[in-house]
């Protein structure tokens, strides 16, 4: 068995069914004959014939949603915690603005992530090396330089090293940094 899935009826179709229902009584409609014909349930066509009696152009008004929990001050809380250490994870900055806090007005781990989004910190994987300044290159060309022409005898008294990273422990792995684009 298909489900019926919801879809919202264009604003013409309600407009027009708005209409009939509200002159069906000089044209001695019913109801019933409408909802078969435009294939729209009996309990809406008596809503859009309300709404069409009220605002003939039946163009839906604004809606403020949901107000928001937090305020101005406790935003520039958030943002503050996020500044003293931008390596502190969502959960962690959140049990640390939560400590001693009225159950009611705490904030979770997302509340946290969707103020920072507000504020323009996204959370980052920090850069392992900083990039190459141009004295660094620099530095780096002329020491290839010096080292060129070098004999084997010299390179076989040379210790080399990779950069391998060894972890310790499975959980030590990168964190992120709270940071503003750019």
């Amino acid at each position: 068995m298909s489900q019926r899935t919801y879809s919202r009826i264009p604003l013409h179709k309600r407009i027009e069914a708005g209409l009939r229902m509200a002159q069906r009584s000089q044209t001695r409609e019913k109801a019933s004959e409408i909802s078969t014909e435009m294939n729209i349930s009996l309990s809406h066509l008596y809503l859009l014939e309300k709404k069409y009696n009220q605002e003939s152009s039946m163009v839906d008004e604004e809606r403020e949603g949901r107000p928001g929990k937090f305020d101005e001050r406790f935003e520039r809380r958030v943002i503050r915690e996020i500044k003293k250490d931008p390596f502190q994870s969502s959960t962690k900055i959140a049990q640390n603005i939560n400590y001693g806090m009225e159950e009611e007005k705490q904030v979770s781990s997302s509340g946290v992530k969707d103020l920072a989004h507000k504020n323009g910190y996204n959370a980052y994987r920090p850069l392992l090396k900083p990039p190459l300044d141009p004295d660094k290159k620099k530095e780096r060309y002329e020491f290839a330089l010096m080292y060129q022409y070098k004999t084997m005898h010299f390179w076989s008294h040379v210790i080399f090293m990779d950069e391998t990273v060894v972890r310790l422990y499975p959980q030590d792995s990168r964190k992120r940094v709270w940071r503003q684009e750019g």
